[in-house]
């Protein structure tokens, strides 16, 4: 499991496709904060640790697809 600490600031977080899901903005507990995503109208998102798969290069991979994580958004959890 990844660990708060290998979280960064501004690290990409791409989802199991590898395809943009936002930008960390810090961590709180077990969760990644994203920035807000204006283009859409988003508010601010959390990510539980639980989905991230593992780091590299400044960049956080999830288990979930964009769509997975989305639907959980919507869902509260």
């Amino acid at each position: 499991m990844v660990e708060a600490s290998q979280i960064l600031r501004h690290m990409e977080v791409l989802d199991a496709e590898g395809v943009f899901v936002g930008l960390v903005t810090g961590v709180a507990g077990a969760e990644i904060e994203l920035a807000e995503d204006h283009q859409v109208g988003d508010r601010r998102r959390r990510i539980p640790l639980a989905w991230v798969d593992y780091t590299w290069d400044h960049k956080c991979k999830l288990k979930l697809t964009r769509d997975e994580a989305r639907a959980r958004w919507a869902a509260g959890g």
